[in-house]
């Protein structure tokens, strides 16, 4: 049996960062991931009026779990309700742009540690030298400004995370 999947458009940077980590373009997440709560928390009914993503290069397909060993949070009195997927196979911008914060959060995290981990085995290595060696490395095509907003948010979290929080003692 065919499953369904939902469309989440993402952008060209990050899909292929999904691409280079997940292999395709469409990401099947195991039952108790986060993404597949994220997923499950925004399924809706399909509109009355047709409606499709734009032809874009950012979009990538998440596959949909079937719904009959799922259950949902939804308690009643004989039990639990079953989350039937054939009907909630829609995602509004709502749960499309909390699905992309996942993915760029994650995207994020993984650019942070890279970066570190570059910066500490090479101190000569200049900043850009480091982005563009992850850009290449996860096959993202980088641009002036791929690379100035990585390098702003390199920037800034280095900033962060310098920062020294004090608290003062008081006897």
């Amino acid at each position: 049996m065919e499953r369904f999947s939902v469309d989440v458009n993402v952008g060209r940077t990050l899909r292929s960062f999904i691409i280079q980590t997940n292999g395709s373009s469409v990401v099947d997440p195991d039952k108790g991931s986060i993404l597949w709560c994220l997923v499950k928390q925004h399924l809706n009914l399909r509109p009355q009026q047709e409606y499709s993503l734009p032809e874009v290069d950012g979009v990538i397909k998440i596959l949909l779990r079937s719904g009959d060993s799922i259950k949902t949070y939804s308690h009643t009195r004989s039990g639990l309700l079953n989350c039937n997927m054939l009907y909630r196979c829609y995602l509004d911008e709502t749960g499309q742009a909390s699905i992309r914060r996942h993915f760029e959060k994650n995207m994020k995290h993984l650019f942070h540690v890279f970066m570190a981990g570059y910066m500490a085995a090479n101190p000569e290595a200049g900043i850009l030298y480091a982005i563009t060696d992850f850009c290449l490395e996860y096959n993202i095509e980088f641009d002036n400004t791929t690379l100035g907003a990585l390098r702003k948010d390199w920037y800034r979290y280095r900033q962060k995370s310098t920062e020294t929080k004090i608290c003062p003692l008081v006897f």
